[in-house]
């Protein structure tokens, strides 16, 4: 089923904006930034910045022509950023004051000295496995104490046996 916003069926657009351009991901020499370019001040801050000087064309020189043109200016953006460090352009657009952000990797994320002080860890007592999870939505006073789910029929013989079966029952139908 389509998205409809005021009538209108809204397509599916990856990483991009349907009504803005540039809005998207684009790739850095060493990752990915977040780039979300969406009034003509900013569009004119972009250009101003000496890499992206040649991108001062007519053909861009609004966001209705660079939605006509959005394919061929993504291309011409990410052949600028190829070559570039996304720290030196985040600086970049963020000393021009244009929305940008770094597109981070789960590993990323894992390591981020903010960020790893609040996830969640809980180890698998049978195989050791040890997963991460996010936090609750919610501020609790302290951390949740959190284990594994039982396995299928693990509290079989500790269910049963409180409701009057055998265990030498349960164990000749298989149920521990």
């Amino acid at each position: 089923m389509p998205l409809v916003s005021l009538g209108i069926d809204i397509p599916k657009t990856g990483n991009f904006h349907p009504n803005f351009t540039p809005v998207g991901v684009y790739k850095c020499k060493d990752g990915y930034v977040s780039i979300s370019v969406g009034n003509e001040a900013q569009w004119r801050s972009m250009v101003e910045l000496p890499i992206f000087k040649n991108l001062d064309r007519q053909e861009y020189s609004n966001n209705n022509d660079r939605n006509v043109h959005a394919e061929k200016l993504t291309d011409d953006i990410n052949s600028i950023l190829k070559n570039k460090h996304k720290s030196e352009i985040i600086q970049m657009f963020k000393k021009a004051k244009i929305p940008i952000s770094e597109v981070c990797t789960i590993k990323d994320v894992l390591n981020d000295s903010y960020l790893s002080s609040k996830l969640l860890h809980i180890k698998d007592p049978n195989t050791g496995l040890e997963v991460t999870l996010a936090p609750p939505p919610i501020k609790l006073a302290s951390k949740p104490n959190l284990c594994f789910p039982p396995r299928f029929g693990e509290h079989n013989k500790e269910i049963y046996s409180t409701i009057g079966y055998d265990e030498v029952d349960l164990k000749k139908e298989g149920i521990i």
